[in-house]
């Protein structure tokens, strides 16, 4: 991991506690005017391409973190009494999306209990103008916190996560 967004845990003047999608969490999350902090992470809140760049990185590596230790890939959701697997589609379409807003990419650290735990809020049909829905039968909305996810339903009627953002702009 490039150190254009690891942070060496050192105390920094100006930061604050932040929450995020009002949850209290076991991580330490700290701010200053440029960036959220976050574990190990230093997630850009710029709009430039570097910045975007950085918070594609980060998303990518929470992935790959996830998927070490839930090799299955897949998780049951309450709401729903199914599994969610997440594939290369899923992870895909998030980076493309997530990592254009810091609060998107800052939800993704809480990708196990979206997961779980996000409720449905509407079910719609794929939108055929937009290529990566087309292989879906079904997309489901879903929400946790503040924090949207989007399935999509197979013919087989697998269910894949497709996208999670922040609803906090």
């Amino acid at each position: 991991m490039g150190n254009i967004y690891l942070y060496n845990k050192i105390t920094l003047h100006g930061r604050k506690n932040v929450t995020f999608a009002g949850k209290n969490c076991n991580m330490e999350i700290t701010e200053d005017n440029d960036n959220i902090y976050i574990e190990d992470y230093i997630i850009p809140k710029g709009r430039g391409k570097e910045d975007i760049k950085a918070r594609e990185k980060i998303i990518n590596a929470i992935y790959r973190k996830w998927t070490a230790e839930n090799p299955e890939k897949c998780l049951f959701n309450e709401d729903l009494k199914d599994f969610i697997y997440v594939k290369f589609e899923s992870i895909n379409e998030t980076v493309n999306k997530a990592a254009r807003s810091y609060k998107s990419t800052m939800a993704m650290f809480y990708l196990t209990d979206i997961l779980k735990n996000a409720k449905v809020i509407k079910r719609d049909k794929p939108d055929r103008n937009t290529k990566n829905q087309a292989k879906y039968t079904q997309m489901i909305i879903m929400q946790w916190e503040k924090v949207k996810l989007m399935v999509g339903v197979k013919s087989t009627n697998l269910k894949i996560q497709y996208c999670i953002t922040s609803l906090e702009q």
